[in-house]
């Protein structure tokens, strides 16, 4: 038998660099599977949740605008409380929403927090259009609660409130963020130091 360094040294030089071709082919074919594909599929769903995210936020500030001017209306002029589920329903959208839900993957990967609080915005929005009341002051009192409880998921933090910000428009962010601040915290439990924290700065 020959030894291997003459086997070696019998292999032409063209075998020798397909060999080392082969070889550097399968460890680089190994590394983009193992490394590269998750970190790309990872990448493109992170973005893909956070368009959802965007295109959500920025309807629910829209519906919260439109039943918020409906709620002012009604408050100055009494007889504005008629009707208010009939001209908010004018301007209401839920496309995103139907739209995130036709993708529950990408829905559900927001988090049963958040996504719990979002159903329950637009459930809230839908009824005050849909939903029965004894008389125009209740349903106004429902409009009212409805608007106060998007204010309240602002305030504790159960919106990404960076991000919702970011995708208000400026005829309201203002709005918003003054009525957030006068809006009251909701704490199940003691918070934590992290959060007493940021509410220093809130």
């Amino acid at each position: 038998m020959q030894p291997l360094s003459a086997l070696t040294t019998a292999t032409p030089e063209w075998a020798r660099t397909l060999i080392i071709a082969l070889v550097t082919s399968v460890f680089t074919s190994l590394a983009v599977v193992l490394l590269v594909e998750p970190v790309k599929v990872w990448t493109q769903r992170w973005f893909k949740k956070r368009e959802l995210r965007r295109w959500l936020y920025y309807e629910m500030v829209q519906n919260y605008a439109a039943l918020q001017s409906q709620v002012m209306f009604a408050e100055k002029d009494p007889t504005m409380k008629a009707g208010i589920g009939d001209r908010f329903a004018m301007s209401f959208k839920k496309s995103s929403y139907q739209m995130a839900q036709s993708d529950p993957a990408t829905y559900y990967s927001l988090g049963h927090k958040e996504g719990y609080w979002i159903d329950l915005i637009y459930r809230d929005a839908e009824h005050i259009i849909n939903g029965r009341f004894t008389d125009d002051d209740q349903h106004l009192r429902a409009a009212s609660f409805s608007a106060h409880t998007f204010l309240s998921c602002i305030k504790n933090r159960n919106l990404d409130k960076v991000l919702l910000f970011r995708v208000t428009p400026s005829s309201w962010r203002d709005d918003i963020r003054r009525r957030a601040a006068e809006t009251e915290y909701v704490d199940i439990a003691p918070p934590n130091l992290l959060e007493r924290m940021r509410r220093r700065f809130d």
